[in-house]
């Protein structure tokens, strides 16, 4: 759903505004785990690389269906402010605008990453978010001749 709002104060300035809102994207995410010891003691495939504390022993997640979870909605407020100018040799205006306004962190995608506890032996595994464009503000100049 998308809902925009153009506001003209006077010929010269004019406010604009628009909320986007998206349910959550369907992902794929492990429902659980389970370790093995490859022969001799080798690391297996899925081990952290560079983590003494998992050496010989490989975490293997266990997924369910594809797409079963649903990551958080998603939903932003862009707002800006225009200024037109009217110059001999056509048309101009500057624009100040923010997108992202209220700075939501939006899930743009979830991973699973290993944590440690402060000697830095393996304590378990962890889901962790990563959201894109925090608040983004810009200028421009638009202009016609």
């Amino acid at each position: 759903m998308s809902v925009v709002v153009i506001y003209d104060i006077s010929k010269r300035w004019s406010t604009t505004a628009s909320w986007v809102y998206s349910s959550g994207s369907l992902t794929t995410l492990p429902v659980g785990r389970y370790t093995f010891t490859d022969i001799g003691g080798a690391q297996g495939q899925f081990p952290v690389a560079g983590d003494e504390s998992l050496s010989g022993i490989s975490l293997v997640p266990v997924y369910t269906d594809r797409n079963s979870f649903r990551l958080n909605p998603y939903h932003r407020l862009d707002v800006g402010v225009i200024f037109r100018m009217f110059p001999k040799w056509g048309e101009s205006d500057l624009t100040l605008s923010a997108y992202n306004a209220y700075d939501r962190r939006n899930p743009f995608f979830v991973y699973i990453d290993t944590v440690e506890d402060a000697d830095g032996n393996f304590t378990g595994v962890q889901a962790k978010q990563v959201s894109l464009f925090p608040v983004l503000p810009s200028l421009t100049w638009n202009f016609k001749f």
